[in-house]
């Protein structure tokens, strides 16, 4: 079974969602914000491996600290879908518009509606198109789980679960 955690990662109250594997030790973290140290900090204290970054859309409040992330722990980084390309490459630029430290650019491994991913074991997702908020913008669906973490449209007090 996974367990979830979310954690508020921004100034702007963005949610990081953190699903964990505590059988096998793994957790993957979606949309980590910029709070990439206090992150791997909390999942290294408690012997959990971050295998996989994914990301709904990027936007500067969600995807800030991707980069340091993926280099303090080398997770694999997912999404969103290519049309987001142009929002990734000014993250800088959206960075300074706010008054913040530069937002580095990160390679990831953009997806496609109905792509299937397993970014850890016993957990796959599946990628469902859902632009609008930005034209790249997607979310995801743990069938197994019944739940999905979505592209910044949640509203306020629910959590994404499914019967």
């Amino acid at each position: 079974m996974i367990s979830y955690q979310v954690v508020r990662v921004t100034p702007f109250a963005q949610n990081c969602r953190i699903f964990i594997n505590q059988e096998k030790k793994q957790a993957v973290v979606s949309d980590p914000g910029a709070r990439a140290d206090d992150i791997y900090t909390a999942l290294h204290d408690s012997n959990i491996e971050l295998k996989a970054i994914i990301i709904t859309h990027m936007h500067l409040d969600h995807v800030g600290g991707v980069a340091r992330l993926h280099e303090l722990s080398n997770a694999k980084i997912y999404g969103s879908s290519i049309e987001d390309s142009p929002l990734l490459l000014s993250l800088d630029k959206q960075a300074k518009a706010f008054g913040l430290d530069n937002a580095p650019v990160f390679d990831t491994q953009y997806l496609k509606d109905g792509e299937i991913i397993t970014p850890m074991h016993d957990f796959s997702l599946k990628v469902l198109s859902t632009p609008g908020h930005t034209p790249g913008g997607v979310s995801y669906y743990c069938e197994k789980e019944k739940v999905t973490t979505q592209n910044g449209r949640i509203p306020k007090n629910s959590f994404e679960y499914f019967d």
